[in-house]
């Protein structure tokens, strides 16, 4: 068992080693600080007076089951007659449309919703991959509700040409696709319709609903001794153990093995070794500091993970990084000390910095987190 005393020297260590100040965690003004949204407000609707004023409406879109939903919508509501919409590819970085009704006009606007469809091409929680369509559109989010890692409702604001609706949306995916339903009413009229609103997101289901994953999950074995588990859209690369006291292995997120989007490096470190915790971690940042890499400030330090129960010690740490000749985008550091009585596990990730680009970053940080979650022996 480790002893207490050397397991507060790990955290001394992660908290001074090397060019590191971590004095406090850096205020992320620039960035958009997803635990600082706020709660989705709720409009309760008498359910016998909504099923009362509205239809119910099934379909399915593309002949896709994957889209095949049903809704209540206002009985004054009426589906879009364009036939484009059943004619298109849906694709992996683009919505399409896939079904639109409308509401009367009022004045020279009207109230519509509205179902888009992608397919994904890589495991991202709901979560993730709304924060990352509300981002990259630059829309007011005013609050999001996380009903689980596959869907997500949200109210946010969105302007077209002068006039500014009220959105509210749900994303979800359903087997391979996300699925993105939105209701728009325009914020001059949304006063007194945001019950109704709240209902119609409410009443959207997927008629054949799949939960299954979207990426398959490899493991891999260091020989009998440990495992972890890794999505197998990432590249493994794993030399030749030549010793159970020192293993190593990496993880690469690359689509043409050219760009490298992120990278997950595995250091296993017997404790029976004559070598510190310290002096290993000491020896990684030497090894970035050769590439040319100078880690920042501390961001943040998630503490939301599950580990397996050999592991008696944990710890998970972010930093900002860049290069020394500013010649690559901003990235993140990311440091797991995990330690059992056999090893230490020390895992590292380099990601694209969430500002930069937050669907790579999204993608990564939960494949960061599958990895360090799934070592085991």
């Amino acid at each position: 068992m480790m002893n207490p005393l050397r397991v507060s020297s790990v955290l001394c260590l992660l908290m001074m080693v090397g060019v590191v100040a971590l004095a406090a965690p850096k205020a992320w003004a620039q960035a958009f600080d997803v635990k600082k949204i706020s709660e989705l407000p709720d409009y309760p609707m008498d359910p016998a007076k909504f099923e009362a004023a509205t239809t119910l409406h099934e379909d399915t879109p593309l002949g896709d089951k994957f889209l095949a939903y049903k809704i209540r919508l206002p009985k004054d509501w009426k589906k879009s007659a364009d036939d484009n919409l059943r004619s298109q590819d849906l694709s992996k970085r683009l919505l399409g449309e896939v079904a639109r009704y409308y509401g009367p006009i009022t004045g020279d606007v009207r109230s519509r919703f509205v179902i888009m469809a992608l397919e994904l091409d890589h495991e991202i929680t709901a979560r993730n991959w709304f924060l990352h369509y509300i981002l990259s559109r630059g829309y007011t989010l005013q609050g999001m509700k996380v009903l689980s890692d596959r869907r997500v409702e949200a109210l946010y604001i969105q302007m077209e040409k002068d006039t500014p609706f009220v959105v509210r949306a749900t994303a979800e995916i359903n087997g391979p696709r996300m699925i993105l339903s939105m209701v728009y009413i325009p914020e001059a009229l949304w006063k007194g319709q945001e019950g109704m609103q709240d209902a119609i997101i409410d009443s959207f289901s997927f008629i054949a609903p799949e939960d299954s994953r979207l990426s398959a999950i490899q493991t891999f074995a260091f020989l009998d001794l440990l495992r972890f588990d890794y999505p197998t859209s990432w590249r493994l690369r794993a030399p030749s153990i030549q010793s159970i006291d020192v293993m190593e292995a990496s993880v690469i997120n690359t689509r043409d093995e050219k760009t490298l989007n992120g990278e997950i490096d595995i250091n296993i470190i017997s404790t029976e070794l004559d070598t510190t915790l310290a002096e290993e971690v000491k020896a990684l940042q030497k090894e970035l500091e050769e590439r040319g890499m100078v880690i920042g400030a501390m961001i943040e330090q998630p503490t939301d993970y599950q580990f397996q129960p050999q592991v008696s010690y944990n710890r998970v740490e972010v930093y900002e990084m860049t290069n020394k000749e500013k010649t690559i985008q901003d990235h993140e550091y990311w440091i797991a000390v995990l330690i059992e009585d056999r090893y230490y596990y020390i895992i590292t990730m380099l990601t694209p910095s969430r500002n930069v680009d937050f669907y790579t970053w999204a993608g990564n940080t939960e494949a960061f987190g599958r990895v360090i979650q799934s070592m085991r022996p």
